[in-house]
């Protein structure tokens, strides 16, 4: 499932470990306020069967050059070591985004 991306790019995957899932409107709540921005969207992919992770890799999408993404990144890296306590988050910054300055 792929949202309509319009003035949005998407920032951050991740993916959890193996047993692990969050639903889209508890994903794009987390997103929402880690993020500090209203005008965000999630999606949730499959990933390789064959894969250590979860079956899901889910991307979080908003409008670009809004925010600090280091400053977002610590957020939502808290938030989701917090929801999911036993290390079983794995989180990546989307090379293809534009750093602030």
């Amino acid at each position: 499932m792929r949202p309509a991306v319009g003035t949005r790019v998407p920032q951050f995957q991740f993916r959890l470990a193996r047993g692990l899932s969050i639903g889209p409107a508890a994903l794009k709540h987390l997103w929402s306020v880690a993020s500090g921005c209203e005008d965000v969207t999630v999606s949730r992919e499959p990933t390789n069967a064959n894969e250590e992770r979860s079956g899901h890799r889910y991307s979080l999408w908003a409008p670009p050059h809004r925010f600090d993404l280091a400053i977002v990144e610590d957020r939502l890296r808290a938030t989701l070591e917090a929801r999911f306590p036993k290390g079983g988050v794995t989180l990546f910054r989307l090379d293809g985004v534009p750093r602030a300055k």
